[in-house]
């Protein structure tokens, strides 16, 4: 019977709510490139097929750039949740390398320079490269050459043979990831660095067949947000009704609810529903049912609603609302009104109504 329940929600929410839901997603960087150490900043590979990290067969340095205009595919105000990178090797000398990941500080280019052959000598620097001591050739420089980029590493990945390489999802990644959503303008991407003493290995660009391309992927899910609408009418006891929650609503918890203002001994009962009603319905003593009357009513025929009763004790009643974690649910919005069986004399009294938006 649960299971048909639960089934039933989830067609009435599918149908009623349209929500955002849990979503998994895929970036290709919008630019790319390798950075060479060379005191002069003449080298540079902004259209080549390869990134390179490590040390070159020429004896220089060599580091990754990459950016991923995560604004552009997560709509704002999301809350992203897991993030990871995934790149493919397609030559290497070293049998195994440790190449760390770092957030960039300062903006930089992608030039047309392709280096010939392998990759690894780069080629002469165009207008808008990044250089190992330009952000942008010929005119703009990094305040320290071989880049400008976070001494903290975000996430770590170790290099073998050829094929993908992945940079696992961690907290420093997820906090990035959401931070060039939420805060674009300082989106600069990330620097890949490499063992620099020893020897080198190529990845593969954007410019590269599609299947071989960098990939960021994202999961981001609505956030949970809270507000309150309208008022409650008083009690017998002259203080108006007041429901509240503690903290924000979010998936896989428990979200607490108080009401406030009932005289001790009175029964609180907690309904829910799926929008408003247009016209508040009025059920005496100033108190009116603010919820959208059909999907109530459609709740409580499920067995689901309402929670309660909780008695008021010290003028308050606490209910708790379990919140599944469940894709279906993320980005629906429930309304919750408190009804107050008052004992003296025997009438029912409203509460305001808490809108709750439940995400992570």
């Amino acid at each position: 019977m649960l299971v048909l329940r639960l089934a039933a929600l989830a067609l009435a929410l599918a149908a009623v709510s349209a929500p955002a839901q849990i979503q998994l997603v895929e970036l290709e960087p919008t630019r790319d490139t390798t950075i060479y150490a060379d005191a002069t900043g003449s080298l540079a590979n902004g259209a080549g097929t390869g990134l390179f990290v490590g040390r070159t067969g020429q004896g220089r340095a060599a580091r990754a750039l990459l950016f991923f205009d995560v604004a552009a595919v997560v709509p704002a105000g999301m809350v992203i949740t897991r993030a990871e990178l995934e790149l493919q090797v397609s030559r290497t000398r070293a049998s195994s390398m440790v190449i760390t990941m770092h957030r960039v500080d300062q903006s930089w280019g992608e030039g047309s320079s392709t280096a010939a052959r392998g990759g690894g000598g780069g080629a002469p620097a165009t207008t808008g490269d990044a250089t190992w001591i330009h952000r942008f050739f010929p005119g703009q420089l990094w305040t320290t050459p071989g880049g400008d980029f976070a001494a903290t590493t975000t996430s770590t990945a170790t290099a073998g043979a050829f094929g993908p390489v992945l940079w696992p999802t961690s907290a420093a990644l997820v906090a990035e990831a959401q931070a060039m959503l939420d805060q674009p303008t300082t989106n600069f991407g990330w620097l890949l660095r490499g063992d620099e003493n020893t020897s080198a290995l190529r990845l593969d660009s954007r410019e590269s067949a599609a299947t071989l391309r960098p990939k960021l992927r994202l999961r981001y899910a609505p956030r949970a947000e809270l507000s309150s609408f309208g008022s409650g009418c008083s009690s017998s006891v002259g203080t108006p009704l007041v429901l509240g929650g503690f903290g924000p609503p979010r998936l896989g918890t428990i979200f607490q609810v108080q009401l406030q203002g009932a005289p001790n001994g009175a029964a609180s009962f907690l309904f829910y529903s799926v929008g408003l009603e247009p016209n508040p319905i009025a059920i005496g003593n100033g108190c009116s049912i603010l919820l959208d009357l059909a999907s109530t009513q459609f709740f409580a025929g499920l067995g689901i609603s309402p929670y309660g009763p909780a008695i008021v004790t010290g003028g308050f009643a606490d209910h708790a609302v379990v919140l599944p974690f469940h894709p279906l649910l993320a980005g629906v919005r429930f309304e919750y009104q408190a009804f107050v069986l008052d004992p003296v004399p025997t009438t029912v009294r409203s509460s305001n109504v808490l809108r709750a938006r439940l995400g992570l």
